[in-house]
């Protein structure tokens, strides 16, 4: 009876040791499928990761690019409005020196004509002394006049490039001087003019409209 207990034993050992042995392979292969998903699940993880970094630095990248030739833009149009500026400050500059050059020979020819009025009020015995004071005075700021203007002339050319705003400050503190120059030698002439009228001998002095120009 014994005997025949441990033969069914060891033949439901026999049946189940395939079965075990199945069920414990079905469970490696359970276990190695979960790895395997696991893997791909991580792989496809890092893979969007990489993705969105990749888009993130194209996206970087061209938000640069745009940034980069904006500036680009910028800078153009910047160096463009200088260019223009300092071309038109160089024209003027240029019909200022023209401008004062013309004044300072109208001057001149007012000054001849003076003279010669003096030469004549001085040969009828008239005291022309402080007229031709007044004359000479004229003359003296007329010489600095002329003098501001062939500096301002020499920096007409420097207008352009880097040094441009300085060599324009120079430019108009030149300017204001020959116009200074220019103001004291009309009041010189207009005094000589005066003189000569308050003198007891003199005709009837006018001052002419050249006179009276600036």
């Amino acid at each position: 009876m014994q005997y025949k207990k441990i033969i069914s034993l060891t033949l439901a050992l026999a049946v189940l040791t395939p079965v075990l042995s199945l069920s414990a392979e079905d469970g490696d292969d359970d276990n190695a499928t979960s790895s395997s998903f696991s893997d791909r699940r991580e792989d496809r993880r890092e893979d969007r990761i990489e993705n969105r970094d990749d888009r993130l630095a194209s996206s970087t990248q061209r938000r640069e690019g745009r940034i980069e030739d904006r500036e680009e833009r910028r800078a153009s149009s910047t160096d463009r409005r200088i260019e223009i500026q300092q071309s038109l400050a160089k024209r003027k500059a240029e019909n200022t020196a023209r401008v004062f050059t013309a004044m300072v020979e109208r001057f001149h020819k007012i000054i001849e004509r003076l003279e010669s009025r003096i030469t004549k009020f001085e040969e009828r015995g008239v005291d022309v002394v402080e007229a031709e004071a007044f004359v000479v005075e004229a003359q003296r700021h007329l010489d600095l006049a002329t003098g501001a203007i062939d500096t301002l002339i020499t920096f007409i050319p420097n207008l352009e490039g880097e040094s441009a705003q300085e060599n324009f400050e120079q430019v108009r503190a030149l300017a204001q001087e020959v116009k200074n120059h220019f103001r004291e030698a009309h009041r010189s002439l207009m005094n000589a003019v005066r003189s000569l009228k308050g003198s007891p001998k003199s005709d009837n002095i006018t001052p002419t409209s050249e006179d009276s120009d600036n």
